[in-house]
């Protein structure tokens, strides 16, 4: 009846909330029980620890930050304060990530050319400094993004909005849709680049390789590039363009 047809697609969207509600808990639970396991592989691996796994130490690190403060942060809404203390933290920490992840696709790109060679012949003191610079901007990089945003808004320059009365996150869609989710498409766009370039490099390497034949390199390759394709963020592509579309 006419009752019926206006009852049932709230009672479906209700179910639908709870159902990605409880989807979302789920997915942030096995990200930080499985990045955690990772993240302590290489703390207790010396041999591990070289400058591409320093580079994923630091992305699981990232990862695992900003899941937590989502998992339980993102809620403190009591104290606004604090709250808004939470959003900026958010901000830092997803920006963080994919940053970090630009910093991984440019890197495996560079593993693959005559200058990334050198590289893997660097001295330890050569390590240490190509570590240090890729912390710089792994770490650095959001963090001045996030302060500037920090301080345009409390200056009232901007209006972006750290904090809600429902979520610890930045409340004003268009800011989201700025200062958020336009870097992180900038940042994925850099590494679809990356990762066109380190397909084309790896390609050219297993063509000339003399060993290499042309069955291992079609069993081979789609394996690899899957594996890169994780590490520079490209499973985020969907979600991304469902928040901009959500935002707009």
């Amino acid at each position: 009846d006419h009752r019926d047809l206006h009852s049932f697609p709230t009672r479906r969207s209700s179910d639908l909330d709870i159902a990605l509600i409880v989807l979302s808990y789920v997915g942030l639970i096995a990200s930080i029980v499985f990045t955690s396991a990772l993240f302590i592989t290489y703390c207790v691996f010396v041999e591990l620890r070289t400058i591409p796994g320093i580079n994923l130490m630091n992305l699981s690190f990232a990862l695992i930050w900003s899941d937590l403060l989502l998992l339980v942060g993102s809620r403190q809404i009591s104290n606004p304060i604090l709250c808004s203390a939470i959003a900026l933290a958010l901000h830092f920490g997803r920006l963080s990530c994919f940053v970090w992840m630009t910093v991984i696709g440019a890197a495996t790109w560079r593993a693959f050319t005559i200058k990334g060679q050198c590289v893997n012949r660097l001295t330890t003191k050569g390590k240490r400094k190509s570590c240090i610079r890729n912390m710089m901007i792994g770490w650095f990089v959001p963090l001045g993004f996030c302060i500037a945003c920090f301080t345009l808004d409390q200056t009232n320059g901007v209006a972006i909005g750290y904090g809600d009365k429902k979520v610890c996150w930045i409340q004003i869609n268009t800011s989201i849709l700025y200062f958020f989710l336009t870097p992180l498409i900038l940042l994925l766009a850099s590494n679809v680049v990356f990762f066109v370039l380190t397909v084309k490099s790896i390609r050219e390497a297993i063509k000339k390789s003399k060993f290499a034949t042309a069955r291992k390199i079609r069993k081979n390759d789609l394996a690899i590039f899957a594996r890169i394709s994780t590490l520079v963020g490209f499973s985020w592509i969907v979600g991304i363009l469902g928040s901009v579309e959500w935002n707009l």
